[in-house]
């Protein structure tokens, strides 16, 4: 129900209460418990904090930030609702109104027009805090601040972030005040143990961070789009939102590609190559992750597979080879052919690794997102309970299953393509 005076003001708590039981002669007690936490909020401009009554029907919080006394008076309902789980709820909500308020005159216009300055950011964090023996300190939160927004963005700033104080003000602080506003204040956490703006400060932190789109002027190529190594490193650590582990990253990507080089079965995976073996045995290539057929080029003799142990003891009786085993990185042939004898092998090759001096492969170019998800499934141990973990496994589940797919559907369609006369299959 919209208020805007004292009295629709008490008629929209009795209703959200919805207590018939409860008499409505306690709610003006609630509304001045209620205010007098908004007084002590904005101490800067309480004198002109006009008690509301039955003689004064609205004052400048009521006109501009009715939520604040709603949700307020709602608060010190509590003795009457007791275990009532809004209570909490309502909690939270008077927090998110009391930070929201701005004053509307005096130094506190003054301290909101020039935040975009050091000395209006100052200015405004200790009319925020509202606790003089902390000034002091927060030039050093401002720093810490700085430290944060350097580290999450380093990769796409063209240059290091020109430290405030040094400066009256930067790029970063004129695009987005208030990340600095929010996060300086996130950092006076150590000083302000249990006051319920902190909770509220750090959503809104995050939520300004949220709404970084352009860092520098424009974001790098590779973060708008995953065409290369750098640019993959840069979009994970931008959606984990966590600078503390962006260290790790390299190594996600690496066990995603361990994991991908397992779960695919694709023809651009398919390796072929000819070798002569030396004594009956051959280095498997350094790429090689699972043999498809082995044969004598030349013939149709394909080889058999048989286990390491199945050799243990055995005469040779023949002058061919039939059978191999792979122990090892070896291949071993049986019976031992001469040197001279040429094979062929064709093998399911392992995903050709990324890294800084190799850019790009063929997964990333066709399927970005495989490895995306991927190595984000990957920082799950340093994650908990972070419940982003289950839907990125899903992606990346969905993702392998269709490329698999795909690339079956794609094989069996030239297949019987050529079989219905309509071209070849290669």
């Amino acid at each position: 129900m919209p208020f805007d005076s004292y009295a629709s003001l008490k008629t929209s708590i009795a209703t959200t209460i919805d207590r018939s039981d409860l008499d409505v002669a306690v709610i003006p007690d609630w509304v001045s418990l209620a205010e007098a936490e908004i007084s002590r909020h904005v101490a800067q401009n309480a004198d002109r904090l006009t008690p509301l009554s039955a003689d004064t029907d609205t004052n400048w919080v009521l006109e501009n930030h009715p939520d604040a006394y709603l949700y307020g008076s709602l608060v010190h309902s509590a003795p009457f609702l007791v275990e009532d789980e809004r209570i909490a709820i309502w909690q939270g909500l008077f927090s998110n109104a009391l930070s929201r308020i701005e004053e509307t005159t005096g130094d506190w216009d003054t301290a909101l027009e020039s935040v975009g300055t050091y000395t209006g950011l100052v200015q405004i964090i200790g009319k925020l805090l509202n606790r003089q023996s902390l000034n002091a300190v927060i030039p050093t939160w401002i720093e810490m601040c700085e430290a944060d927004i350097s580290r999450r963005y380093r990769r796409q700033m063209a240059a290091d972030l020109p430290a405030l104080q040094v400066s009256e003000t930067n790029w970063f602080l004129t695009a987005h005040p208030d990340v600095y506003l929010y996060g300086s204040l996130v950092h006076s956490m150590p000083y302000m143990p249990g006051d319920e703006r902190l909770p509220v400060w750090s959503d809104l932190y995050n939520k300004a961070l949220a709404n970084v789109s352009r860092v520098g002027g424009e974001w790098t190529t590779a973060e708008a789009e995953i065409t290369d190594y750098d640019g993959l490193q840069s979009l994970i650590s931008k959606l984990l939102d966590r600078a503390d582990l962006d260290g790790y990253i390299p190594a996600w990507i690496k066990l995603s590609e361990s994991a991908m080089s397992r779960s695919l079965e694709v023809r651009l995976m398919d390796e072929y190559v000819q070798f002569n073996p030396i004594n009956g045995q051959s280095a498997l290539p350094s790429n090689f992750s699972k043999l498809t057929n082995i044969e004598i080029s030349g013939t149709e003799q394909i080889m058999t597979y048989v286990s390491p142990s199945y050799l243990d003891g055995m005469f040779e009786y023949s002058d061919t080879a039939q059978l191999y085993t792979i122990q090892g990185d070896q291949i071993i042939f049986y019976p031992c052919p001469s040197d001279d004898t040429i094979f062929e092998m064709r093998y399911r090759s392992r995903i050709e690794a990324l890294s800084d001096t190799n850019t790009t492969n063929w997964l990333l170019e066709k399927h970005p997102d495989a490895y995306l998800y991927g190595a984000l499934v990957h920082s799950a141990p340093y994650l908990g309970d972070d419940p982003r973990l289950g839907t990125w496994g899903g992606l990346y589940g969905g993702i392998i299953q269709s490329i698999n797919q795909n690339d079956i559907r794609e094989s069996t369609g030239s297949f019987l393509q050529s079989r219905s006369g309509y071209g070849n299959y290669y």
